[in-house]
């Protein structure tokens, strides 16, 4: 018994000494912590905020911070000061100099101050040291977009060492809005020629710049539409170019045009898209899909993109895509527009080369509003040509080829128990989607989508029979206050206008909790009709058109026209998901 007394003991004093000789768990520099990332425009600056290098520390070393020392930037992208005030500052900051998280000199007081003649992502990166002085590293990865460009009466965006087509009718508007006069004529203050030159009737090799003393016309020659900004291939960042004229009555406008100009070489990468089809048969570039990883990467609504064309063998990119007359392909040097420019970016589709089941990837580039670029990549599933005869619809047999773009909205809505459709002889479903969708089927459609419904639903328009398929669902949005009739009739089995669906649809949408916020006149002005909007649709029409859910078709948004089965399954698919 003494022997082990003995053997105890002595295990508890070498135990003892291990604890008291063992190091310490040290954090290496190449531990790395994750990235703290920021946004700012490149005429404005960013705080630094302590708290945010606390967070990281204390997720990867469980103790609190105590300081950091940073790598400093490339002065061509921007420079990091201490105290800084609006351009009053004491001075830079140091790559030796310890900044702490709860001492001075505070992380808190320090400012990134973009270049501004730079757009990009920018790294910086930084060791920090906790409080029991563990080691680690990280990035602080800045997005710099290129200028807030809020000054900007007309504005474009454009690749570095690419051109902008200047459009006569964006300077009509323009006018239109400020002097409520058509325009005459506008000359240019010309810009620097290290951002870029304009030339007029540019074809890529002529050399005929324009002249400041030059008066360009909306409507005669010399042309605005013929005038072309040529961005010079080492500038990246906002070109403001001036102007003045006079409208059709002879009064003075004056406005600025600002060019995004932004870096071939997009740092930052969205998630995949991902689309499936049928082998031999298009497969539609639905546009709300890359607004949604634009919004997501750059926090911006998408302008266009640029597609690399996959290897033939693969498959081809075609615009405007029909069977009868494949006459367009998509050229790698095109942009394709989300907004109401043409080439629409949704009139992009992939026809796969072989009839078998496949899987494509095909790489684009995007860019947003303000010249940030994006890189991303579309993943396309196809299935076997011979699953579905002509590449349609799973579902229905009328929608097929010549309703590609619908394929995806129908077969989902379809899918997921919001739409029906009818049988023919033969047992075939049909769908009717060029026909104009009736007011209670529209409904329907609507409530079962955003799951509408009313405990106090307790009575009906007088015209919507008892027993009728689509009853409950008008007697729900009667009573939500949706849907609002005349007379007490609601007229299930007429037809709607596009604006009348628009403004259900927004109703629809505010009560069940899926609001998208309110558009104001200066997305109905995009559209050659706007003055048909009917004053009580107006609010409708702006926030969905806002929202993207509403596109329009040729610059036009047709709001007195009938809505087709296709076409609402569309708005309907949107409102959705």
């Amino acid at each position: 018994m003494q022997v082990l007394k003995n053997r105890s003991t002595v295990f508890i004093m070498i135990f003892l000494l291990t604890l008291m000789f063992m190091p310490a768990v040290s954090y290496a520099a190449d531990d790395e912590a994750d990235d703290i990332k920021y946004t700012v425009n490149a005429d404005n600056e960013l705080d630094f905020d302590e708290d945010d290098f606390n967070e990281v520390c204390e997720d990867l070393t469980g103790e609190t911070l105590d300081y950091v020392k940073f790598s400093l930037p490339s002065s061509s992208k921007g420079v990091l000061y201490y105290d800084y005030d609006d351009g009053d500052y004491d001075s830079k900051v140091t790559s030796t100099k310890k900044y702490y998280y709860d001492d001075d000199p505070s992380i808190d007081d320090i400012t990134f101050v973009p270049n501004e003649d730079y757009s990009g992502t920018v790294t910086i990166s930084y060791q920090g040291f906790d409080t029991d002085d563990n080691e680690f590293s990280g990035d602080i990865k800045i997005a710099v977009k290129a200028g807030s460009s809020s000054s900007g009466d007309i504005k474009y965006s454009v690749d570095t060492d690419d051109t902008v087509d200047f459009d006569e009718d964006d300077f009509n508007d323009f006018c239109e809005d400020e002097n409520d006069e058509s325009l005459d004529y506008v000359t240019f203050t010309l810009p620097s020629s290290s951002k870029g030159i304009l030339y007029y009737d540019y074809d890529g090799k002529n050399e005929k710049k324009i002249k400041s003393t030059e008066k360009y016309y909306y409507d005669g020659d010399p042309s605005i539409d013929d005038i072309t900004f040529v961005s010079d291939e080492e500038y990246s960042g906002t070109c403001s170019i001036t102007f003045k004229g006079k409208d059709s009555g002879g009064d003075t406008i004056e406005g600025t045009v600002t060019i995004a100009v932004g870096s071939q070489d997009a740092e930052e990468e969205a998630n995949p898209i991902y689309l499936s089809g049928n082998a031999g048969s298009p497969v539609i570039m639905h546009d709300m899909y890359f607004n949604k990883v634009c919004k997501e990467v750059l926090d911006n609504t998408l302008h266009y993109v640029k597609f690399t064309l996959p290897a033939a063998s693969s498959g081809t990119l075609y615009y405007n895509y029909s069977t009868a007359d494949v006459s367009s392909t998509v050229t790698a040097s095109t942009k394709y527009y989300y907004d109401d420019k043409l080439p629409y970016l949704d009139k992009v589709s992939f026809v796969s080369a072989g009839t078998g089941a496949g899987t494509y990837t095909i790489k684009y580039t995007g860019y947003d509003t303000e010249g940030s670029s994006f890189t991303g990549e579309v993943k396309i599933t196809t299935s076997a040509a011979s699953a579905k005869t002509g590449g349609g619809s799973l579902y229905f047999g009328d929608v097929k080829d010549n309703y590609s773009w619908a394929v995806l909205y129908v077969d989902t809505l379809y899918s997921t128990g919001v739409i029906t459709g009818g049988n023919a002889s033969g047992g075939t479903q049909y769908f009717n989607p060029g026909t104009p969708i009736t007011r209670g089927d529209f409904m329907l459609y609507l409530s079962k989508a955003l799951n509408l419904s009313s405990a106090n639903a307790t009575s009906n328009f007088s015209d919507v029979p008892a027993g009728s398929y689509y009853y409950d669902a008008i007697a729900a949005a009667k009573a939500l206050g949706i849907a609002q009739g005349s007379n007490n009739k609601f007229y299930p089995a007429a037809t709607i206008t596009r604006e009348d669906a628009m403004t259900l649809a927004l109703r629809a949408m505010n009560l069940s909790g899926n609001s998208v916020g309110t558009g104001d006149n200066s997305h109905l002005l995009k559209f050659t009709d706007n003055a048909t909007v009917s004053s009580y649709a107006k609010e409708a029409v702006a926030a969905l058109i806002k929202a993207g859910i509403i596109n329009g078709s040729e610059g036009r948004i047709n709001p007195k026209n009938t809505i087709t089965r296709a076409e609402s399954a569309a708005m309907i698919y949107r409102i959705k998901y």
